[in-house]
Formats: structure tokens, C-alpha cells, sequence
């Protein structure tokens, strides 16, 4: 019969059980097991049996401790597995190849490359398929990646639709290009995603140094600079960085550091262009345009700095500084409207946050209109529906800017609470003399007047165009014609020239 004193390892196989069956604990388990067994075959007597029950003892104990110091290191391996690698797609993070990169530079001489992968409409794809989907897509999308890369190399998830590539040891520029080329290559092909065929495409910047280059640091940078690059010239390329992009990015970083203080130091302003009547001559309304003085340094124009605030996140920040302003300080009679970004017109809490700057400024919201693009809003429609939703239940108005130009069909704006069409400026530019132009914008007329939206003509530069707005019974136009974007106190400040809208 089984003796009564082995029950004591049924709590140590269950402890045992718990800690993994790790080396530590399978070895202090089998050694006092051994011990045990060996004792019990020994003749029975009271000093024995003391005996025996004190190898149980420190049996359990030893067994509990080692099951407790290996739990331990499981937890803190688990902890620092999740610091430095992607929860969704378990590869690693930014952190981690951050420090790769650092300790590239203990090495001996030789080059490396990084690569800067983005991909392009996932967002679209996430909104159409759904989270689950676009989590599965991005799990799918690294394991493509990584097919492509040699042993030795990194795929890290960055964030969001973004990857990094680190190849520790390259022989040339062009054994970088050709991982890059075959990433483009795997990630064309069309994807089967939980019963979905997606289809996507990506651009990728590549950078390389040396690890004894002393600006070695900023080659992340580098490859992101390429990969804007490569985004802006067209769909599934791959663009190196070269020499003439280093002034583009210490430019780029000089801007987006003073921006950050901009509003610190007071260099932001207002500007306001009319917005005329033409059957009135009145002033109707007004468009708050934002502007950046660097003082002895000028005027930085809105082209230049409103992407970098987009790209940085800067833009909510600026945005709100300038809806405060319009509230607090704007024209007086008629509407002002604002432009609104990408950003804003995605987050959930940008209703909410007018509100309350309009409950601040005590200013009707029925003389605020928010003007979106066509682009802008095609981003992600269903996110920008909720949000100019929620704005109009405000009281504000929407305005469609530089229509025409995008990619919006009639049933979009049946779906969206749009109430004034803005006729985008290179539309009128060969009015009335080119018969295209003319037609294009008799068509925006005639369909704004059988939506029941109001229109408002841009970039009117000459008495023709008026004449001609006037006969096609456009009720409101801007330009310079009317006047060009100033401060309310035309005499607060002096310029030589205004900066283009």
C-alpha cells in the first residue's frame, strides 16, 4: 500500500505544475523526491521518522521557493518582453529598435540601412472591414514583411499603418533597395483577411550610415523624410534619401520647434477676408485665416507650416487657439468661418470642445461655419458625418471648400449636412473667356441651386468674373477683388505683401 507520507507530493506537483515544470523546479522537485524514497526504504524508529518528516519540510518549502523565484523571472521577462515588443503583432516596438540602433554604434565599421514602410488606405480599410479585420490585416501585412528580410534583420511596428526595417550589415545601397522592392512586391499582392480580399500598397523610404557616422542618430528621421517622399510621388514606390533632403529636414525640424512656441511668444495671428454679397454689395461673413509672424523673421506662409502642425499633432492645439480667437475677438457682424483639419474633423470630442468654447465666448453658433474639404472629408466619411452632425445640432453651418476638386458624388452630399458650396478658385480662373470653365462652374450653380445649399465663389480677381457670377445669380463671392485677408485693425500691423491663403 502507498504510505500516507507521499500525499505531501501531490501540493509539490501542483506547485510544480504552476512554475512551468522550469529547470530549477524540476530539479528541486526530483531531488526531493529521490530523498524521500530513499529515506522511507530506511527501518522504522522514531528518529527516522523525524528525519523524514523534515526532508518533507524543507521538501515543500524548497520546492515553494524555487516555484516563487521562477514565477518571478517569468513575470519580469513578460514585462520587459511587452516594453519593447508590439502587443498585436508581437514584433518589436520602436523602443526596441531604437536601441538596435543605438548599439550599432559600439560596432566596428560597416553600413546599415533603415527602411520606413507606411501603408497606404488602411485607415479605410478599418472603417470598412472593422478593427477586427484591420488588426488581422496588420499581423498578416509583418509576416509579409518579414518574409522579405535576410537573418539578422529587424521588422518593427512603429504605430498605427507603420513599419521600420533595421539591415544591421548591408554591402551596398542596393542590396537595401531590393528588400525594399520586395516588400513592395509581397504587399501588392491581393490579401484574404477573415473571409475579405484587401488590397493594399505602401510606400518606403530607405536611409543608410555607418556606424562611426556622428549623425548616425537621426537615420529614423532620414527614412521617414524618404517616405514622404516616396508618398507624394506616387502609390507603391520606394525613394532613398539623399543629400538633398538634409536642408529639407533640419528645415523641417527648425519649423516644427518654433511652432511649438509659437503661441507662447504671441507670433500667431487672424487675418479676415470678405465674404460679399452680390445682389447687396454687403459684407455677408468673414473667413478667419491663421498666420504665423516670426517678427525679424516674417511671415512663414500657412502652406509651409499647417502640414508640419498636422504631421506633428500641433494642429489641435493651433486650431483651438484659433477658434478662441474668432470667438472672443472676431468681426462682429455676419459669419466667420474656420477651416478645419483632418484631425479635428476625426475626433470624437471636437463637437463637445466648441461647445464649450462657444458657451466661453458667448458667441451664437449660428454665425460660425466650419469649412471642410472633399478630400478631407472622403478620409474617413463615416467619422466626419458624426462630427458635422454634430456641429450643425450645434447651430453652426458647414461649407464645402474648393469644390470640385475632390472626389465627392451626389450621394455624399445628400448624406451630409452641408449648407454652402465653395466654387474653388482655379475654376474661375478662365472665366468667362474658357468655355470649360464656364460650364464647370454653371454646373455647380445650377446643382447647388436644386440642393437648396448656398455658393460662394473664391479667388475673384476681376470685374468679368463678377459680371459673370452676377448672371448666373451666385449669391456670395471672395477674392481680391474685395479685398485681401487683413487683421479687424487694418492699421495693427503693417506688411509688405499678405501672405497667400
Amino acid at each position: 500500500t502507498l504510505d500516507i507520507s507521499y500525499l505531501v507530493f501531490v501540493p509539490l506537483i501542483w506547485i510544480a505544475a504552476r512554475a512551468g515544470f522550469r529547470r530549477t523546479t524540476l530539479a528541486v522537485f526530483v531531488l526531493n523526491l529521490s530523498v524521500l524514497v530513499i529515506v522511507r526504504s530506511w527501518p522504522a524508529d522514531a528518529d527516522i521518522m523525524a528525519l523524514q518528516f523534515n526532508l518533507m519540510t524543507v521538501s515543500f518549502v524548497s520546492l515553494l521557493l524555487a516555484s516563487v523565484f521562477t514565477s518571478y523571472r517569468r513575470g519580469r521577462e513578460r514585462l520587459r518582453h511587452n516594453a519593447f515588443h508590439d502587443i498585436l503583432t508581437n514584433l518589436p516596438n520602436r523602443a526596441l529598435l531604437l536601441d538596435k540602433l543605438n548599439s550599432l554604434k559600439q560596432q566596428k565599421r560597416r553600413r546599415y540601412a533603415v527602411l520606413f514602410i507606411d501603408l497606404h488606405r488602411f485607415k479605410a480599410i478599418n472603417d470598412t472591414y472593422g478593427h477586427t479585420v484591420g488588426d488581422a490585416f496588420l499581423i498578416l501585412v509583418g509576416r509579409r514583411l518579414q518574409s522579405c528580410l535576410r537573418p539578422g534583420d529587424m521588422l518593427a511596428r512603429l504605430g498605427g499603418d507603420e513599419f521600420a526595417a533595421l539591415l544591421p550589415d548591408i554591402a551596398t545601397l542596393e542590396d537595401a533597395v531590393a528588400v525594399a522592392e520586395s516588400m513592395t512586391e509581397q504587399l501588392a499582392e491581393p490579401t484574404s483577411v477573415k473571409g475579405y480580399e484587401v488590397v493594399t500598397k505602401a510606400s518606403i523610404g530607405v536611409a543608410t550610415a555607418r556606424t562611426d557616422d556622428p549623425d548616425a542618430g537621426d537615420i529614423l528621421q532620414k527614412a521617414d523624410t524618404a517616405m514622404r517622399e516616396a508618398k507624394a510621388l506616387s502609390g507603391a514606390s520606394c525613394v532613398v534619401f539623399g543629400s538633398d533632403m538634409e536642408a529639407r529636414v533640419s528645415e523641417r525640424l527648425t519649423l516644427e520647434q518654433g511652432l511649438k512656441q509659437a503661441i507662447a511668444r504671441r507670433e500667431l495671428e487672424v487675418d479676415f477676408q470678405k465674404v460679399v454679397s452680390l445682389a447687396t454689395g454687403q459684407v455677408t461673413g468673414h473667413e478667419a485665416l491663421l498666420r504665423w509672424n516670426k517678427g525679424h523673421s516674417g511671415y512663414v506662409p500657412p502652406a509651409t507650416f499647417i502640414p508640419v502642425a498636422e504631421e506633428t499633432g500641433l494642429i489641435g492645439e493651433l486650431s483651438e487657439w484659433l477658434v478662441r480667437q474668432v470667438l472672443t475677438e472676431g468681426p462682429q457682424e455676419g459669419y466667420v468661418a474656420v477651416n478645419l483639419s483632418v484631425q479635428q474633423l476625426q475626433h470624437r470630442g471636437f463637437a463637445a470642445q466648441i461647445a464649450r468654447l462657444l458657451e466661453e465666448g458667448d458667441f451664437p453658433a449660428e454665425r460660425l461655419v466650419f469649412e471642410v474639404t472633399e478630400s478631407m472629408m472622403m478620409n474617413d466619411l463615416e467619422s466626419s458625418i458624426i462630427n458635422l452632425r454634430s456641429l450643425a445640432d450645434l447651430g453652426a453651418r458647414v461649407a464645402m471648400d474648393d469644390f470640385g476638386t475632390g472626389y465627392a458624388s451626389l450621394s455624399y452630399l445628400k448624406r451630409l449636412p452641408i449648407h454652402i458650396l465653395k466654387i474653388d478658385r482655379s475654376f474661375l480662373s478662365g472665366v468667362p473667356d474658357d468655355p470649360d470653365d464656364v460650364s464647370l462652374v454653371r454646373t455647380i450653380l445650377s446643382m447647388a441651386k436644386n440642393l437648396n445649399l448656398s455658393v460662394v465663389a473664391e479667388g475673384v480677381e476681376t470685374e468679368a468674373q463678377e459680371a459673370f457670377l452676377r448672371e448666373h445669380a451666385c449669391e456670395q463671392v471672395q477674392g481680391f477683388l474685395y479685398g485681401r485677408p487683413l487683421p479687424l485693425k487694418s492699421g495693427a500691423r503693417q506688411r509688405a505683401k499678405t501672405p497667400s491663403s
